[in-house]
């Protein structure tokens, strides 16, 4: 999800919690987070309202003067509102003066109503909406636990958010199906409202249930038919990208393209995958354990417990987890963070940089990239092999790397990014004469420019 305090340069530190962890009203065939159910088992899964202020209380003492908090699933909204609400005050009670916390909520927008639009509006929230393109393209993999259709049900969670006045951003999953129709998808979804989108690629393994809740992998697992082709993937971001750069560059933040501007100018990664080590966003489960990403949450990679420092040597309950520990009432460790397994941390961290020789060490393209998210590896990073999507990335990069050193040069001189060609051709046809100055076009009509989109969402902006 799109942390929108900073497009160019953003700073700050973010942290993701897991409310009701993978528990959701979706079953999308592609959902990297649905086997944690396995690790967890099948209690419950709600976090406790000792939990939810004891990460607060301890962190934000402890975190920068801006801080991301990000709340996944599974299905956050699961929770409910009286949950955030509650939340929220901890927030208030327990943050630094003068520190600033920005409330993010990934969903799948079934469950939007009046009710949840007023609360994200009034505490500011910005919203990461799931969409995978067009109805026929989004349905064939993002279907509801009885196998219905929920692209209706996205659209109408999009319509509360919009009558609110939230701020949305829109999250692309691509597949094998979707990834093949670069411009439908991107014409689509760019055409939401949304001024962030990100496309994220669905690399999903044939894990048996016991390799994945014990965070080992076999070493003959394969990846799952929803999964895009490495040439597919980069094929779309070359395609993406062409139309980015042509009529929405100004005004349209797509993650990865907005990345490696970072990357060009101050020479560092704002997005944990291409970045050189796993290290970026501790991520918080319903029942206080603690691990360094929430696609590794499995016993191998926890690194801690909320609700107690010494959580190692407790008793674990029937799942194999930490059970809780502190009740209302009680006075929590005073240091549970601290208490983090940073032995585990700094393993998890480092694998980033195991990578072969033969394909990374003198690839041009490496700082850009570091060889990928670990979970793209071959058993998912267990053994030193290139990420399997190795050959699109190679194929974006050489495609979009000289525009790309244009515009960071162009940034470096003037502090702004360089007009698109679109916007470049509607100053064209003012100076001719096609368009006059001052000209008044209403919010719904065709833009002058040619991009093809209504006015309100492209030169009005």
């Amino acid at each position: 999800m799109v942390n929108q305090s900073g497009r160019i340069n953003p700073s700050g530190a973010s942290l993701m919690i897991k409310p009701v962890g993978a528990a959701c009203n979706l079953d999308c065939t592609y959902c990297y987070y649905l086997p944690t159910h396995d690790v967890y088992g099948d209690r419950a899964h709600r976090m406790h309202d000792v939990i939810l202020e004891e990460i607060f209380r301890t962190i934000l003492p402890e975190y920068e003067d801006h801080v991301s908090i990000c709340w996944q699933g599974g299905e956050p909204t699961l929770a409910g509102i009286e949950f955030y609400e509650k939340a929220m005050g901890w927030q208030e009670k327990y943050k630094r003066p003068g520190q600033v916390i920005e409330n993010l909520l990934q969903t799948n927008g079934t469950l939007l109503d009046d009710e949840w639009g007023a609360f994200l509006s009034k505490n500011r929230f910005l919203v990461g909406l799931s969409c995978d393109g067009p109805p026929h393209l989004h349905d064939k993999y993002r279907y509801t636990v009885k196998g219905d259709a929920s692209s209706d049900k996205v659209l109408r969670g999009l319509d509360v958010l919009k009558k609110h006045g939230v701020e949305y951003n829109i999250l692309c999953v691509l597949n094998d199906v979707n990834v093949k129709h670069p411009e439908l998808v991107y014409n689509y979804v760019t055409k939401l409202g949304s001024r962030y989108v990100q496309f994220i690629p669905a690399i999903e393994w044939e894990d048996t249930k016991e390799d994945y809740v014990q965070g080992h992998a076999a070493a003959d697992v394969g990846l799952k038919k929803i999964s895009p082709s490495a040439v597919e993937y980069g094929q779309f971001l070359c395609k993406a990208f062409d139309m980015w750069n042509t009529h929405h560059r100004t005004h349209l933040s797509i993650q990865l393209f907005d990345v490696m501007l970072n990357q060009y100018l101050f020479s560092r990664s704002t997005l944990c995958i291409n970045s050189n080590a796993c290290h970026n966003q501790l991520t918080i489960e319903y029942d206080g354990s603690v691990y360094g990403c929430d696609h590794y949450v499995n016993h191998r990679w926890q690194l801690g417990h909320v609700s107690d420092r010494d959580w190692r040597h407790k008793k674990v309950d029937d799942t194999g987890m930490v059970a809780l520990t502190v009740s209302a009432g009680d006075e929590p460790d005073e240091d549970w963070y601290e208490g983090l397994d940073r032995d585990v941390f700094e393993t998890f961290a480092k694998r980033k940089l195991d990578l072969p020789e033969k394909d990374c060490g003198r690839c041009e393209y490496q700082r850009f990239c570091y060889g990928g998210c670990p979970k793209h590896r071959p058993r998912r990073g267990e053994v030193t092999e290139k990420t399997v999507l190795c050959e699109g990335y190679k194929l974006f990069f050489e495609h979009a790397m000289p525009t790309l050193e244009k515009i960071a040069t162009h940034y470096r001189h003037y502090g702004e990014l360089p007009a698109t060609e679109a916007e470049i051709e509607r100053q064209k046809q003012v100076k001719s004469g096609v368009i006059r100055p001052g000209q008044k076009v209403k919010p719904n009509e065709l833009c002058p420019c040619g991009s093809g989109m209504k006015f309100k969402k492209c030169c009005k902006n």
